[in-house]
C-alpha cells in the first residue's frame, strides 16, 4: 500500500494512458533535518472530460536516534469530482537495536462517508543474533488513496516474524531457524487467509545455501473463482505444504538456484519447480535464464499445468551506461512480452532513457502492444 504512487498520475482507472500537459515537482530539505516536498502535474481527462489535477505535498523531520516524524497530503480533481488523501507517519528508534513505526491515513472520497481509514503500526527488534519484528494493519473498505495504491481493502492483518542465527565456525557460516505467522481477517471477522512458516536456513562458507521449510496454510474462499479455467468452490481450505530453496555459490562465473514446492492447493495438490541458471564476468556482464512450472491438481479431472520461461541479461558499458533486456512466456495465456532499456545516467538517476516493450498475446485475450519511450531529465540545484 502507498498513500502516494507517481504510476497513477497519467492512466485513467480502466488502463488507458492519459496524455500529461504538464507539470512540476521540488523536493530538497530546510535546514539541517527537516525535508520537503511539492508535486503539481496536470493530465488530459478521459473521453472529453475534466482534466486531471494532482497534488501532493510531504513534510518531514528528523529526530534523534532513528526516529523521525512526517505529515503527507494528496489531492486529486476531475471536473467537480475532488479525492484527497491525509497521512501522520513516525519513527521511534529504541536503543541500539529497536524500532517502533506507526501510520495513520484517511482518504476522502465522494460518496463516502464511513469507514475510510488506515492504520499500521509495525515494530522490530534487530541484534547480531535476533531479528524479531510484529506488525498490525487495518484498511477499511472505503478507504481509497485517489493518488496512491492499495492492492486490497476491507482487512485488518496480523504479522510476526523471530529468526535466530547461530555462527559454526567449522563447517558452516550461519544457521538461520525462523518462524513467522501473517493472518488476514475482513472487517466482519471472516478468516480471509493465513499461513505459519517454519523454515531452517542453513548458509555454509562457500556462499552455497538451502532452506528446507514447512507451511500450514489457510483459505477462505467467499465466492467461487477460476485459475486457469478451473472453478476453485467456495469454503474453507486447510492445507501444508513442502518447500525447499536451494544456491551454489556466486564466487566464480556460474552459479545457479532452485526452489521447490509441494503440497496442498485449494482442497487439491500443487507441484512447482523453479530453476534458474545465472552468469556472470566481473562487473559489466550478467545473464540469466529461469523457468517456473505449476502442475496442480484439483481432483478429478480438474488437472492442470502452468509454465513460465524468462531470460535476461544486463551490460555496463561504463558504471553510468548500461543495456539490459528481459523476456519472458506465459504458456496459460500464451502471452510473449519483452523489455530493453538503454540508461545512461549524468547524476544520480537523472539522465537518458531509451525503452523498448513488447507484447504479443497469441491466445488472443488483447492486441499487440509495441511502444517507444524516450526520455530524459536534469537535476540541477535552485538555491
Amino acid at each position: 500500500m502507498r498513500l502516494f504512487h507517481s504510476r497513477r498520475i497519467g492512466i485513467a482507472p480502466d488502463g488507458r494512458r492519459l496524455r500529461i500537459d504538464g507539470g512540476m515537482r521540488v523536493s530538497g530539505r530546510v535546514g539541517a533535518a527537516t525535508n520537503v516536498g511539492l508535486l503539481r502535474m496536470r493530465a488530459q481527462g478521459v473521453e472529453g472530460d475534466a482534466r486531471n489535477d494532482f497534488t501532493v505535498a510531504r513534510v518531514s523531520r528528523d529526530l534523534r536516534n532513528r526516529s523521525s516524524v512526517g505529515f503527507l497530503a494528496t489531492d486529486r480533481r476531475d471536473g467537480d469530482s475532488s479525492r484527497q488523501t491525509y497521512g501522520l507517519d513516525g519513527n521511534l528508534g529504541i536503543g541500539d537495536n529497536g524500532q517502533l513505526y506507526a501510520l495513520a491515513a484517511r482518504t476522502r472520497t465522494p460518496g463516502v462517508e464511513a469507514q475510510d481509514h488506515l492504520f499500521n503500526l509495525y515494530g522490530a527488534y534487530n541484534s547480531t543474533d535476533w531479528n524479531v519484528d510484529g506488525a498490525y494493519t487495518e484498511i477499511a473498505p472505503g478507504f481509497d488513496p485517489g493518488v496512491g495504491f492499495a492492492t486490497r481493502t476491507d482487512y485488518r492483518r496480523v504479522g510476526v516474524f523471530a529468526m535466530r542465527r547461530f555462527v559454526d565456525e567449522a563447517t558452516l557460516r550461519e544457521w538461520r531457524p525462523l518462524a513467522s505467522y501473517a493472518g488476514f481477517w475482513d472487517f466482519d471477522g471472516y478468516h480471509e487467509s493465513g499461513n505459519l512458516h517454519f523454515e531452517s536456513w542453513w548458509l555454509w562458507k562457500s556462499g552455497a545455501d538451502v532452506w528446507p521449510a514447512v507451511n500450514f496454510i489457510h483459505e477462505g474462499v467467499k465466492e467461487p473463482f477460476t485459475i486457469a479455467g478451473v472453478t476453485v468452490p467456495s469454503g474453507d481450505y486447510q492445507n501444508r505444504s513442502f518447500q525447499m530453496g536451494m544456491s551454489t555459490p556466486q564466487t566464480g562465473n556460474w552459479s545457479a538456484n532452485a526452489h521447490l514446492v509441494a503440497g496442498g492447493f485449494y482442497g487439491g495438490k500443487r507441484h512447482s519447480v523453479s530453476p534458474a541458471l545465472n552468469y556472470r564476468r566481473d562487473e559489466a556482464l550478467s545473464a540469466w535464464v529461469a523457468w517456473d512450472r505449476n502442475v496442480i491438481d484439483l481432483g478429478g479431472e480438474d488437472e492442470f499445468e502452468v509454465n513460465l520461461a524468462r531470460a535476461g541479461f544486463s551490460y555496463s558499458f561504463t558504471p553510468k551506461v548500461t543495456l539490459s533486456a528481459l523476456v519472458q512466456y506465459n504458456d496459460a495465456d500464451e502471452m510473449f512480452s519483452a523489455n530493453v532499456r538503454f540508461v545512461w545516467l549524468r547524476s544520480a538517476s537523472a539522465g537518458l532513457y531509451v525503452v523498448y516493450n513488447e507484447l504479443d498475446n497469441r491466445g488472443g485475450l488483447r492486441p499487440p502492444e509495441r511502444e517507444l519511450v524516450l526520455k530524459y531529465s536534469h537535476i540541477f540545484d535552485v538555491l
